[in-house]
């Protein structure tokens, strides 16, 4: 799936929020949601979500120093998990599994982004040129298994709300 000419992950100023359903049905490393300034991932951009080869989910976020990569927990294979990625400048990066918080950067951390629509695809990495923000713990490839009801939010979230999200 790809969404095209999101404007308000394209600014470096902007909190956000993604969150999702997935069962992994193996431990490939895999792209869960990708970013970048083109539809084919050429100059800028970052995967968000992926799931590694390890069986644990990792996260990232872009600044102007580089990536900020998280990863932590790990994820059941063929059994539904809710993840969330939340971002906002004073809190940094925060990674959440199943209403829980589960890892945030260690500090607060500066997105940075392109200052123009952005393309989002879902369950498949697109290529980089060098200097964009995809280095880290981050792999490339598809993800197998599968996704449902994926939000995205121009704000962070709070604790309340992601766990309202796993719990309607």
């Amino acid at each position: 799936m790809q969404a095209q000419g999101l404007v308000l992950l394209d600014t470096s100023i902007n909190s956000y929020s993604k969150v999702i359903w997935i069962t992994s049905t193996a431990t490939t490393a895999g792209a869960i949601i990708h970013v970048a300034s083109t539809t084919i991932g050429i100059s800028w951009s970052i995967q968000m979500l992926d799931f590694i080869n390890t069986g644990n989910l990792g996260a990232q976020g872009c600044s102007t120093s580089g990536s900020t990569p998280l990863t932590e927990p790990t994820v059941p294979i063929n059994a539904w998990t809710h993840v969330a990625i939340t971002y906002e400048s004073s809190n940094g990066l925060r990674l959440w599994m199943n209403g829980t918080l589960f890892v945030a950067s260690a500090s607060s951390c500066n997105y940075s982004a392109t200052d123009v629509p952005v393309t989002l695809t879902m369950d498949a990495s697109l290529s980089s040129a060098a200097g964009s923000c995809t280095a880290g713990i981050i792999t490339t490839g598809q993800y197998f298994g599968f996704l449902d009801e994926f939000k995205s939010f121009s704000r962070e979230l709070s604790l309340t709300e992601v766990s309202s999200l796993v719990n309607p």
